[in-house]
């Protein structure tokens, strides 16, 4: 077997330790705030939308 077609990458083969990763950076919380901000974000806006639409009175997107 040539060892060129195995490994064709110009890396080390010295093993090195990878460093222990912040929590915040940790897939469950990454997911979690990744999930909370949009729906925080959609449910303001339609908070605003249809309490304006209840109270009959008008709603402008961007100010004004």
């Amino acid at each position: 077997m040539n060892y060129e077609t195995l490994n064709p990458e110009l890396a080390a083969q010295i093993p090195r330790q990878v460093p222990e990763q912040p929590w915040y950076l940790h897939p469950a919380v990454v997911c979690a705030i990744g999930g909370i901000l949009p729906f925080g974000a959609i449910f303001i806006e339609l908070f605003f939308i249809l309490t304006s639409f209840w109270m009959q009175q008008f709603y402008y997107l961007f100010g004004g």
